[in-house]
């Protein structure tokens, strides 16, 4: 047997109703209130509205419930023209007359009473009908009447929505229909179909752009503490200041919240099944303090030498993603991971559900703001960065003792790939053509930062400085040598290396302290950063501040350079990294051996240098074309 459900009154009903009361055209009213315009289902929903009021009010034994819905006209119709003053004095004037307050304040008789201003008011603009002034009063008293019962009905009846209701109790029956047949059973059931789909109310029948957007609206008035990117994961505290996991919220396949016990610590892996028997070598007694504990052993705190805030905000981002999964899906502690699981969470980064991806931009963890773990579909390179760096993360935690073995270690990595197929390598250094164009675009005054851009460019150009390692060096960390000054540089992974400083990159790094109001390299204070800010030639500037003016010249210049079609928008993706790249490019293009290349760049692996010998596409191409010749 189908259950039928009783209409749910709102604040919104409430507020309709009034507005008629007030005068309001119904259709206006039910626009504004109801979120609904079309006439038929006005009329229908208008009467069973009424209906239940005045039943309410009957059970409540109030005699007024006779009025309710009662039309008692517009306040500016012809009916109450002897009364507000719209139909001219004596029907005589052209213009129409001043209302009664208008009227009152204009002359000065704001503390007298209605009832003398009305008869002085129609003393002055008596009306053409003395029944209709009548009527107007009558009306007037009843109007009142009218509005005092629906405050007193709301008091009583008025609830507000929730995300659990019905989509039958808040909606007109047609509407509801309609929307229930696609499976919106549930209001949260549709503030979900809003939020994954920009076209929400294709597939829905009768239902168009302007309805579906008179629907948001009247939902949004429903349930405006459920924002439209409400999703079925959310993390409200991932770092609880003093007990760190205790606070973490689930929700339900309903939607509803389940909260883990502050005390039981049920899944902040304290008690995880692969947790090593012996005492860890770190302190850490829960998964977040051994992310933590890996993040500052792996790429430093922050203020310290050598510490990459790149870095860290990746490898924070995918171990608290594995973390985010062990907890949501398969309701585990990340030290209580096997194999089985990371299987799954590589089938889950093939296919990220919806409800994981964001679609706006917000700032980490704030849930309220829309933010999920995903801003959209990880490509193939992300999915396998993803892997490598919480392999990486359990070898270490493992190797401390916080894990007793590493569960990614017996499973095939690969299967990240899904069916896709990587793309063909490609250089990410800039040609010839468009590096020349960026040193024709210097100096570059109507950008902030010019002097500094230039030496950015020209600088990693001939050192291949990561952007994080220039932006940590200091005037001290340059060494003079008996044959010429290097670099002492703490880079990825904490590694010291000695970096070369030619003669050109030497000459600009003068000309920019030169241009800071610095003296020369040897007689400047050691703790002068590299990089300055703007408005202070001593002060280091903020990572972002550098990406953001560099970005912009970059892009500018590009655009401005006389570059073909292709090469142009290539190079309009360029970035500062891309700089390091043209610098290992062209150094091996010269003949730099690659065990000096290696020590350059600071690679960790020699496949990555010889990646920048044997990509060279256009002197591979030339060196065959010369060979083909020969043999002709």
């Amino acid at each position: 047997m189908t259950r039928t459900y009783e209409r749910r009154l709102g604040p919104h009903h409430f507020a309709y109703l009034r507005s008629l009361a007030e005068g309001l055209p119904r259709e206006d009213a039910a626009r504004r209130y109801l979120g609904m315009a079309h006439g038929h289902e006005l009329v229908t929903l208008h009467r069973q509205l009424v209906d239940q009021l005045r039943a309410l009010a009957r059970r409540a034994g109030d005699s007024r419930w006779r009025l309710i819905g009662v039309d008692l006209g517009s306040r500016a119709d012809a009916g109450e023209g002897a009364l507000y003053g719209t139909t001219g004095e004596c029907g005589t004037v052209p213009h129409p007359c001043p209302t009664l307050y208008e009227w009152a304040e204009a002359e000065g008789l704001g503390d007298w009473s209605q009832d003398e201003l009305l008869e002085m008011y129609e003393q002055r603009f008596p009306a053409e009908d003395p029944r209709e002034a009548r009527k107007a009063r009558r009306n007037g008293r009843l109007r009142e009447r009218q509005l005092e019962v629906l405050a007193e009905l709301a008091k009583l009846a008025s609830q507000p929505a929730l995300a659990t209701d019905r989509i039958d109790a808040w909606f007109d029956p047609t509407t509801a229909e309609r929307l229930m047949s696609a499976g919106c059973l549930l209001l949260q059931d549709l503030v979900q179909r809003i939020a994954d789909r920009k076209s929400w109310w294709s597939g829905v029948r009768a239902i168009g752009q302007a309805k579906a957007r008179r629907i948001e609206a009247h939902l949004a008035a429903l349930v405006p503490r459920s924002p439209a990117g409400q999703r079925k994961v959310q993390l409200t505290e991932l770092a609880d200041a003093t007990e760190k996991v205790q606070s973490t919220v689930l929700m339900s396949a309903a939607g509803l919240p389940l909260l883990l016990p502050r005390s039981a610590h049920a899944l902040d892996g304290a008690n995880g099944s692969n947790r090593s028997p012996l005492p860890p070598r770190v302190p850490a007694s829960n998964d977040l303090e051994a992310i933590d504990s890996w993040l500052s052993s792996t790429v430093g705190k922050p203020g310290e030498p050598g510490h990459n805030a790149i870095t860290e905000s990746t490898y924070r981002r995918e171990a608290e993603r594995w973390l985010m999964y062990c907890l949501f899906e398969r309701r585990k502690a990340l030290s209580s991971a096997d194999p089985e699981d990371c299987r799954a969470y590589m089938s889950f980064l093939n296919s990220v559900p919806a409800h994981w991806m964001s679609r706006r931009k917000a700032a980490r963890l704030d849930v309220a703001a829309g933010w999920t773990p995903f801003r959209g579909q990880p490509g193939l390179a992300s999915r396998r960065l993803a892997v490598k760096v919480i392999h990486l993360m359990c070898n270490w935690l493992t190797a401390q003792r916080y894990l007793d073995s590493n569960p990614w270690s017996a499973v095939n990595r690969s299967l990240v790939d899904g069916n896709e197929v990587a793309p063909a390598p490609t250089s990410r250094a800039l040609t010839p053509a468009a590096y020349q164009a960026l040193i024709s675009a210097l100096p570059c005054p109507e950008l902030p930062g010019e002097t500094r851009n230039g030496f950015v460019v020209t600088f990693t150009r001939f050192t291949g400085l990561r952007a994080t390692e220039l932006l940590n060096a200091k005037v001290g960390d340059l060494k003079p040598q008996d044959f010429g000054w290097q670099l002492d540089v703490v880079g990825k992974g904490r590694k010291r290396r000695m970096v070369s400083v030619p003669s050109p990159a030497l000459e600009v790094l003068e000309q920019y302290l030169s241009a800071r109001g610095l003296p020369a390299v040897g007689d400047c204070e050691p703790d002068v950063p590299l990089l300055a800010a703007h408005d202070d030639g001593k002060r280091a500037p903020t990572y972002s501040a550098v990406h953001k003016s560099l970005s912009t010249f970059l892009r500018r210049a590009i655009r401005r350079a006389d570059l073909p079609e292709r090469e142009r928008e290539r190079a309009l993706q360029a970035t500062q990294h891309w700089l390091r790249h043209t610098f290992a490019t062209r150094a091996a293009e010269a003949g730099v051996p690659e065990d000096v290349l290696m020590a350059e760049m600071g690679h960790s692996s020699r496949a990555t240098t010889a990646g920048y010998y044997t990509a060279q596409d256009r002197r591979r191409h030339e060196v065959m074309e010369r060979a083909a010749a020969s043999q002709r």
